[in-house]
């Protein structure tokens, strides 16, 4: 099962007992930017002390992740999460209808019938797709850089990644699905592959045998937000009784 990148001892652990409580105990968590470099291992072999760059671009959030190969495992070095660009909004004003479709038709169709044209959506997208993809120009002596996450399909993520760095620029076949894909290769039994594709996918070690507090460093539980109780006033009465005089309580 994949999380975000960020996650410390305290959420994965929390994780773990619920998929316990749910019955299915023993699950490899991994940072969804490690699943998505699993994933490529399917097609090419990645050399220990190679270093490579992970950007998934989702719906939602922009995971960023400096990761080493190792001797059967990625360790990852650095990593950012940001906001997702929110690329319907830029098309609102535009078009109407199913903005989710059309984004996907803009992204992986050159010709259609559309209110807005590739060039037009991609000089909208542009600055935004720039300002994401500047993180990685944090990371030095890059090797490579894979793209992933549904916004990676757009043609354009790829063009300005290689403006930015230096480096040979990787684009998941099927974007969408690279951490989903890495982390069930990952996970899987090593009686389950082919001894040709066992060494291309090696299966992760090390992460079910050790305790989850030993993965990463420790994490404190975050601080849970304050609680304000407002105190509410009692109701007032409808009818009030008229107060007897004195007079009347000694008759």
């Amino acid at each position: 099962l994949t999380h975000p990148p960020g996650w410390g001892t305290y959420r994965r652990r929390v994780l773990h007992e619920a998929l316990h409580d749910a019955g299915l105990p023993n699950v490899l968590l991994l940072p969804s930017p490690v699943a998505a470099a699993e994933s490529q291992l399917v097609r090419e072999r990645i050399e220990p002390g190679t270093t490579l760059a992970v950007c998934r671009l989702g719906g939602e959030h922009v995971d960023t992740a400096l990761l080493r190969r190792g001797a059967s495992t990625f360790e990852m070095l650095a990593h950012a999460e940001q906001p997702a660009p929110e690329f319907d909004d830029l098309l609102a004003d535009r078009c109407e209808g199913d903005l989710t479709q059309l984004k996907e038709l803009l992204s992986t169709s050159a010709d259609f019938d559309a209110p807005v044209t590739r060039t037009e959506f991609e000089r909208l997208i542009h600055p935004y797709v720039h300002t994401t993809l500047t993180q990685l120009t944090r990371y030095e002596q890059l090797d490579a850089v894979l793209l992933a996450g549904g916004h990676a399909r757009i043609p354009l993520v790829a063009e300005v990644a290689a403006e930015l760095v230096d480096c040979r620029i990787i684009t998941d076949p099927d974007a969408g699905t690279a951490a989903a894909r890495g982390a069930a290769l990952a996970a899987r039994p090593a009686a389950e592959a082919s001894p040709e594709s066992t060494a291309l996918v090696p299966r992760v070690t090390g992460y079910p045998e050790l305790d989850p507090d030993e993965v990463y460093d420790a994490e404190p539980a975050p601080p849970r937000p304050p609680v304000v109780i407002t105190p509410l006033e009692p109701p007032r009465r409808r009818f009030v009784p008229a107060r007897r005089s004195r007079s009347e309580d000694t008759e």
